[in-house]
């Protein structure tokens, strides 16, 4: 009898361990497809002004499908390409290593100048800046924005005389490999687009931590830009973690570091400038926010200014280029997102086009206080200011359904 016990014990366990996981599948499967952020703030602005027509050749994929979409990164190299081929103002160039999968990161060099080399650009006279997105794929509000601001300002001809004052280096990508790993659950915290790609490379390194290594060929890669380019200003773009807030595009420059020429000249010349038109187009600026505890907004919170050397923004304010690292809110709807950071970039492009000689004079005056040795880690002090904060209200419950496994479903009422 022992014997027979055994078998049908093991049968009748295997048949509902197979029926829990078909049940589990299920239940995943329903799961995946109910909306888990807070709901949205509803949103116009005059910045949807700058969506194209449906008519345009150069519509982009995100435009196309109402921001629901956004192009991988094979998409977007044939994009860059196609414009290229339409536009002098556009040359579309291979940088040096590949990434870790075989792949080659391009940058478009974006000037009214028919030398589009590093020497030409620096012979035009004009100011350079460089924007890099796509350093963490699922991020990829900057990439869509640049794309949309690369047509308007070439093939649409919307800003003539703004390329004549300034030229643009744009990385639509530091992390292809990243963003062919793609996938709906890659950003489950961002309000669209539907699929993204994935945060790490291809050897799961985190390339917004290695600015101070240079463990990988994608930053090398950003770091020889600096190098050969010489850019006047750099950007680099991202979508924000953690809690919810009212403001939707914020950046941060890096308070009073290793470039305080650099900081005055965004503070007073910049910023002021920047979240006017971002206002009057229907955004609220702030510089960028990071909960101490995401769950208890009275512990406060850190500005980027304070991150270490190993982020991009702050290698280089060590390196005494003015720079910026730009955060659009994850929980806003992704067209408010890409508009956003499209304002933003017509905004800077426009006040370096501004004050040149003032942006390159503290740039030199930062370079020649570029410390022999970093400080790569610190504490922050106890005593620190308070701050006004626009933050969202909630009300939330929980409910509990007992079943075969245990279900929680939460509503929240903004």
């Amino acid at each position: 009898m022992h014997y027979l016990i055994t078998p049908l014990f093991l049968i009748f366990f295997v048949l509902v361990s197979a029926n829990a996981l078909h049940a589990c599948a299920t239940n995943t499967t329903d799961a995946a497809k109910q909306k888990i952020l807070p709901p949205d703030i509803p949103w116009h602005g005059k910045s949807e002004q700058y969506t194209a027509s449906a008519s345009d050749p150069f519509i982009t994929k995100a435009e196309a499908t109402d921001y629901r979409e956004t192009g991988d990164y094979q998409d977007t190299v044939d994009w860059l390409k196609r414009l290229a081929a339409k536009t002098d103002d556009v040359r579309i160039i291979n940088l040096k290593e590949k990434t870790p999968q075989g792949r080659t990161m391009v940058m478009a060099v974006v000037s009214t100048s028919q030398d589009k080399t590093p020497k030409g650009l620096q012979d035009s006279g004009k100011p350079t800046v460089l924007i890099e997105s796509g350093i963490h794929p699922g991020e990829v509000n900057g990439k869509d924005a640049g794309l949309m601001f690369l047509r308007d300002l070439t093939v649409g001809n919307k800003y003539p005389n703004l390329l004549k004052k300034v030229n643009l280096l744009f990385i639509p990508s530091v992390n292809p490999d990243g963003d062919m790993r793609r996938s709906r659950y890659s950003r489950i915290n961002q309000n669209g687009p539907d699929v993204t790609g994935w945060r790490l490379n291809a050897n799961n390194l985190n390339l917004n931590r290695d600015f101070t290594k240079l463990d990988s060929a994608e930053i090398r890669n950003v770091v020889n830009v600096l190098d050969t380019w010489n850019p006047d200003f750099f950007m680099d773009v991202h979508s924000t973690d953690g809690i919810n807030y009212q403001y939707d595009v914020t950046y941060c420059d890096n308070g009073n570091g290793w470039s305080p020429a650099a900081k005055d000249w965004m503070d007073k010349k910049m910023t002021p400038k920047v979240y006017k038109q971002l206002k009057s187009m229907g955004h609220i600026p702030n510089v960028c926010i990071s909960a101490n505890d995401n769950n208890d907004l009275s512990q406060g919170y850190y500005p980027y200014a304070s991150d270490l050397a190993r982020f991009s923004n702050q290698y280089g304010d060590i390196r005494g280029i003015p720079s910026i690292l730009i955060e659009l809110h994850a929980l806003k709807p992704y067209k408010q997102q890409v508009l956003g950071n499209y304002v933003l970039y017509k905004a800077i492009l426009e006040s370096v086009a501004a004050d040149p000689k003032g942006l390159k004079e503290a740039a030199e005056r930062d370079q020649t206080l570029r410390p022999t040795n970093t400080t790569l880690t610190w504490k922050t002090p106890d005593k620190v200011p308070e701050v006004q904060f626009k933050g969202v209200s909630y009300t939330c419950q929980h409910r509990f359904k007992m079943s075969t496994f245990h279900r929680s479903k939460m509503t929240c009422v903004r």
